[in-house]
């Protein structure tokens, strides 16, 4: 009975092992002590797109790069010798596919004895890529020549959670002045009132805006900015956040400014020229019509 309910037991724990092994999502492998194959799982097998006959008795340095084996037998020798370790490597596939790995190596014991080492491999290749990605847009927001700030839609007045150095520029604000605040300290006393109602409803509604809206900067000098907003979703479509995109357009209104002045005045004496009274009159006709 006793021998009958340890074999049980073995068999139950041998299973155990067996299902960790096999059903891991990531990739699980055991070394012998010259670092030759002996398992390989089957999320081991898809990384690297071979079947596990064909790297059992094979070196793990079959998979791995010649400018990454030397680091890689360091850490292999030190599993090997009772320290567990834990590092980055980037290996290629079957087909030279580069894979970024975060690897676990322990040594195996048994009776005492280090026997082999067991590995456990996790795939970041998707996250060093996605990781790649964002640098590469924050290095481009951060140089873009537009203000662009994020705001979190998700707390009570959205306050300001990144602005970029553009945005320090045109406004005179620095980081520290504006995050964990809203943009509505830019308003000023010729701000357009109908203009800050239109950007109210859009961030109540969680829509996007654009309109041109006469803002301050720190220093209380006022510029023309063409603002852009739009509410940014998660993936439940949930808006977490709203991004501004601002442009300092001072000098192109100040031109249609001059522009229109020179076509309703004299250009000698600057009183209002013909076209300046026919669109005048024309005004307070249609005015009276509509009384």
């Amino acid at each position: 009975y006793e021998y009958a309910r340890e074999r049980l037991r073995r068999e139950h724990n041998e299973q155990h092992y067996r299902s960790l092994f096999v059903h891991n999502p990531d990739a699980v492998f055991t070394l012998d002590l010259e670092g030759r194959f002996v398992q390989l799982n089957r999320a081991g097998c898809q990384i690297i797109q071979y079947e596990e006959h064909e790297v059992v008795g094979q070196n793990y340095e079959m998979v791995v790069p010649e400018d990454e084996q030397a680091d890689t037998r360091k850490h292999f020798e030190a599993a090997r010798a009772g320290q567990p370790q834990q590092y980055e490597i980037t290996i290629h596939n079957r087909q030279g596919d580069k894979i970024f790995l975060d690897i676990t190596n322990m040594p195996i014991y048994v009776n005492g004895e280090i026997t082999g080492v067991h590995g456990q491999a996790r795939n970041r290749t998707l996250e060093r890529r996605n990781e790649d990605w964002l640098k590469i847009l924050e290095r481009g927001i951060e140089a873009s020549s537009n203000g662009i700030t994020i705001a979190d839609a998700t707390a009570s007045g959205f306050p300001l959670v990144y602005v970029n150095p553009a945005f320090q520029r045109i406004t005179g604000y620095s980081r520290d002045d504006v995050l964990g605040q809203n943009c509505w300290q830019l308003r000023g006393p010729d701000t357009n009132e109908k203009a800050l109602d239109t950007i109210r409803e859009a961030l109540a509604d969680f829509r996007e805006v654009h309109t041109s809206i006469l803002n301050y900067r720190k220093d209380g000098k006022a510029f023309w900015n063409d603002l852009y907003i739009a509410p940014v979703r998660n993936h439940r479509d949930q808006v977490t956040h709203f991004i501004g995109v601002q442009n300092d357009i001072t000098n192109r209104v100040h031109e249609e400014e001059a522009l229109a002045f020179q076509a309703s005045h004299d250009s000698l004496t600057g009183l209002p020229n013909r076209v300046y009274l026919e669109a005048h009159l024309g005004g307070i006709c249609q005015s009276q019509i509509e009384q």
